[in-house]
């Protein structure tokens, strides 16, 4: 059960014996004569930006999340996250990564998720550190999978997507490369087709909208 606020808590429990209700930042508390129960919290966009910060996300696009056009892709992307893994391709600078944080910020703010995790794949570094997060994570996002990554980087993504086929968690990729590339790069046939089970393929087209904004 989820709420937006305190009077639709005390609606959801019109003619029950309530003895209290108390608010916190994630839920209500309901207390009842013979039991208390918990009802979520529809959470804000600013509390949800601070979990964001904190697991890793952008900060540069979690600081711009208020600022979102509701497009028509955007609204899509967020219905399938986190209902079902996501391969989303299309030309850099046309608002991937930012349609996918949208649609996580939107899933966490209705408890859909509770551990997303962001990873771009070149940057990776402490490989055992990943291993230990991903592990934890109930979302897990691979952004910018391409064609210079190095092997080592490519194996760990390959690790990922397996481990999130066989734990049935919902995986995001991120690439500029048409899907046809992305799976080709890929190579291994039973990854492609575990990749074909779990996702939906996605395509944003436009321009560079960082181009435009100089």
């Amino acid at each position: 059960m989820v709420a937006r606020s305190l009077e639709e808590v005390k609606r959801l429990y019109d003619g029950k014996a309530v003895l209290d209700i108390r608010e916190e930042d994630a839920f209500f508390w309901v207390v009842l004569k013979t039991h208390v129960e918990k009802v979520k919290k529809v959470l804000s966009l600013d509390f949800v930006s601070k979990i964001l910060i904190n697991l890793g996300f952008p900060k540069r696009i979690v600081y711009n999340l208020p600022n979102t056009q509701k497009t028509e892709s955007i609204k899509e992307i967020a219905s399938i996250i986190p209902n079902k893994s996501l391969i989303l391709t299309g030309p850099a600078g046309t608002g991937k990564t930012h349609a996918v944080v949208y649609a996580i910020a939107n899933a966490l703010r209705y408890h859909r998720v509770a551990n997303p995790l962001y990873i771009s794949v070149p940057a990776i570094e402490d490989f055992k550190a990943i291993r230990a997060q991903y592990r934890h994570a109930d979302l897990i996002v691979l952004d910018d999978i391409n064609r210079a990554l190095r092997d080592f980087h490519l194996d760990m993504a390959k690790e990922i997507i397996y481990y999130c086929y066989n734990e049935v968690k919902s995986v995001v990729i991120i690439s500029n490369l048409t899907p046809n590339d992305l799976m080709g790069l890929l190579q291994d046939e039973p990854i492609l087709s575990r990749l074909r089970e779990m996702c939906k393929v996605k395509k944003l087209q436009g321009k560079d909208l960082r181009l435009q904004k100089v």
